[in-house]
């Protein structure tokens, strides 16, 4: 007798209401109510790997999507939209365009989009963007919170203790969380890394990490495949029409730090791309998708023209700097049975999944 875990029942549960709601158009009417459908889709992903599997284990897994599932929410996509670049999807917003266009957006610059999407994207003549952290850009240093997930991951792997070792840790460097409130490390690996990242400056994580360096053992092999892009790639991709955007100097969630240093992240990164590459650099997107109204009036000053979340809220006195993305991984379109499911696709794409999910970052402050 076969026994079904929780997780395969709710992919069951998810996968049979996503057929009927797409069977009978439903998605299509709760994206007309919730505004999604008379907006351009745009689509957000991370890394591009060969293989999903060999990848995952020392990585974030949200952050991958493999080749093969890349294509086919692409081909999915391309059926239904007109792929058109970031600077023309702008514009259309601009104006007020109905017509249904989406364009692709690549976070953090990782050299595995120019090794592995890259190619497919010029084969099929999809227009992109990639939005770099320029202080990363040509190291060999992977993004900070790569680093720190690796670091979290080996000693969870490694030691029982993790856990307590890591609220030790963070007591001994006498750090305080950027709210003023205290905090609880999560059970796993993922969330605890999670948490951190939202919970700390800049300044703390790489406190943090100093500390667990001294502490775990990360193979080189491992953060080797997460290097971000050199210019010199940045700029081929560049010359074949894909928009290079800013994600701040050096990845910072911006709600967490103090104006000055917020400004200098903006500002410093699109002077940068813009002295590397040449060209007006207008768009933006925020890392891990938060904001709040203050950061996107920074935005502005900054001289962005448009700017990219990572969920549905849009501020309404900054609506060019707050436009929706669609973030997409290796499970996000999964149905049941492991495989691309058209029908979650569908619901994804009409937003159909945001009516019951509460977005996790608060943008009114």
């Amino acid at each position: 007798m076969t026994t079904m875990t929780l997780p395969s029942v709710r992919g069951l549960v998810k996968t049979s209401a996503a057929r009927a709601v797409s069977w009978s158009r439903a998605d299509r009417l709760i994206g007309a109510v919730t505004g999604l459908r008379h907006r351009p889709l745009v689509l957000g992903y991370h890394r591009v790997v060969e293989d999903f599997a060999a990848s995952v284990e020392s990585a974030i897994p949200a952050n991958l999507t493999s080749i093969r599932m890349l294509e086919q929410q692409l081909d999915w996509v391309g059926r239904r939209f007109r792929f058109v670049t970031l600077d023309e999807l702008g514009e259309r917003v601009e104006r007020g365009d109905a017509e249904p266009v989406a364009a692709v957006t690549f976070d953090d610059g990782y050299r595995d989009v120019y090794e592995v999407a890259f190619p497919v994207l010029s084969r099929k003549g999809i227009p992109a963007a990639v939005f770099v952290i320029t202080e990363m850009v040509g190291t060999l240093r992977p993004p900070r919170c790569d680093r720190l997930y690796v670091l979290v991951a080996r000693a969870f792997s490694r030691r029982p203790s993790a856990r307590a070792m890591l609220a030790g840790l963070i007591e001994k460097l006498e750090l305080h969380a950027a709210d003023g409130r205290g905090f609880a490390l999560p059970e796993t690996a993922l969330a605890t890394t999670v948490h951190l990242l939202r919970t700390f400056p800049r300044v703390a994580i790489e406190r943090i990490i100093e500390s667990l360096e001294t502490e775990v053992d990360v193979p080189g092999d491992v953060t080797r495949r997460m290097l971000p892009m050199t210019w010199d790639m940045l700029a081929a991709m560049k010359a074949a029409g894909t928009v290079i955007g800013s994600h701040t100097r050096r990845h910072l969630l911006l709600p967490l730090e103090q104006p000055d240093v917020i400004a200098d992240e903006l500002s410093g990164a699109r002077a940068e791309i813009e002295r590397r590459l040449g060209g007006t650099v207008r768009h933006f997107a925020y890392p891990d998708g938060q904001f709040n109204r203050a950061s996107a009036a920074a935005v502005a000053a900054a001289g962005y023209r448009f700017a990219f979340t990572t969920c549905s809220y849009r501020d309404p006195e900054f609506p060019l700097l707050t436009h929706p993305r669609l973030m997409l991984w290796e499970r996000a379109s999964l149905g049941a049975s492991g495989e691309f499911s058209p029908a979650i696709m569908s619901c994804l794409a009409h937003g159909v999944f945001e009516v019951v999910r509460r977005c996790e970052h608060e943008h009114r402050g």
